[in-house]
């Protein structure tokens, strides 16, 4: 908490220095570094280098702010951004909860067109599939409106629960009384 407020009084203040003084630059550096290696496991394209802008606390790539992309792609930069946050805090034995709640990533990202056969665009599973490697330890709890790929539900790496809104199956989230 002491951190926090002391990085909120830099913002207000303006003081770039003093932030720069609390979150060194190597673990800004780290931490993207960590967010290219998880977009590359999910197969994401056009992901090229991940830096981190201190004036927008968010990440870009190759070049471009996140938010200057389409929602399909801002919503799976964000989950990534989420993920390694957990494994990167979790690394440093730094505060977290240990879990992320993540709501419909991948609903609304669809495939780039391209005529390149030799480029794998399968995002939406590898995205499932790093999970189930890359959080063994912790709680990732993905909220989708999309099937995720069957050999998943098949497998023990995750417990899959599927909301039917039918007699079989679960109902829903919350029980019907």
């Amino acid at each position: 908490r002491e951190l926090i407020e002391e990085i909120e009084r830099a913002e207000k203040s303006g003081e770039q220095d003093i932030i720069a003084s609390i979150i060194p630059v190597k673990g800004f550096e780290e931490f993207s570094s960590e967010v290219e290696k998880h977009l590359n496991a999910l197969n994401f394209p056009n992901g090229g280098r991940v830096t981190f802008s201190e004036s927008d606390w968010d990440i870009v790539i190759s070049g471009r702010r996140r938010t200057s992309h389409g929602k399909g792609v801002r919503a799976i930069t964000h989950a990534a951004f989420s993920l390694v946050l957990l494994s990167y805090c979790l690394r440093l034995k730094m505060p977290h909860p240990n879990f992320v709640i993540i709501d419909s990533p991948l609903v609304v990202y669809r495939e780039p067109d391209t005529d390149d056969s030799n480029m794998p665009l399968d995002v939406k599973n590898h995205f499932y599939k790093d999970i189930a490697i890359s959080f063994v330890e912790s709680q990732v709890i993905v909220l989708e409106n999309e099937d995720p790929p069957k050999e998943l539900s098949e497998s023990d790496a995750c417990n899959l629960i599927i909301f039917t809104k039918a007699s079989e199956g679960r109902y829903g989230f919350i029980p019907i009384v």
